[in-house]
């Protein structure tokens, strides 16, 4: 049968596969050796910087208040 839509599909392993693909690591190892990640003054600024570069823009007020050391 053919339909129109594709479905969403997303299971755990398509993540865990993903994250864990040489790829994805090879990307988060540049943008974190990148000069404005290594010469940022705090980690405010270093979670900035990954939002722009990552997401295109700043995080909101609940992103920045998340605890990040679990």
């Amino acid at each position: 049968m053919v339909t129109g839509i594709r479905h969403v599909t997303t299971v755990p392993q398509q993540a865990l596969f993903l994250m864990n693909s040489p790829l994805v690591i090879d990307l988060a190892r540049r943008l974190v050796a990148m000069p404005d990640f290594v010469d940022s003054a705090d980690d405010a600024a270093r979670l900035n910087f990954l939002y722009e570069r990552i997401y295109q823009r700043p995080p909101d007020a609940e992103e920045t208040a998340l605890d990040w050391n679990l």
